[in-house]
């Protein structure tokens, strides 16, 4: 599945601009580094938003999908790396961030009291402090 999502993403977004700006979620965080590292793409900015490398639970897919090294390489190919946490996100969460902060770097923004960043949790569907980080 890993490999159909990439192909439907090369194919359609055109990624070989040094001027690209990546920004995943959670389990898409995983996903663009894991694309990263496999296709030595330069960037200019990859920005993660409580990003995820720890499978949570007995689900298989989500071992499999979170099992890989992460290509410290990826540091010299991509010109600015911003990792959003919050205060208060699961312990997995934040280890995960550890886990991404010590192999590519980068700033770490954490801001208070957005747990995963979902709406229900920031209370509003405006993420202002992201919205700063694509356009500086």
């Amino acid at each position: 599945m890993l490999n159909r999502v990439q192909s439907v993403l090369e194919q359609n977004c055109g990624l070989s601009s040094e001027n690209t700006i990546l920004v995943g979620h959670s389990r898409g965080c995983a996903f663009l580094v894991r694309w990263l590292g496999d296709s030595k793409q330069k960037v200019k900015k990859l920005i993660l938003v409580a990003p995820y490398k720890i499978a949570v639970g007995d689900n298989k897919l989500k071992k499999v999908f979170y099992k890989f090294d992460i290509d410290s390489s990826i540091r010299n190919r991509v010109k600015e790396i911003v990792i959003f946490t919050s205060d208060n996100e699961k312990e997995a969460g934040k280890k995960s961030v550890r886990i991404y902060h010590k192999a590519l770097g980068g700033k770490i923004i954490n801001l208070k009291g957005y747990g995963h960043y979902r709406v229900r949790e920031i209370g509003t569907e405006e993420f202002t402090e992201l919205l700063q980080e694509i356009i500086s």
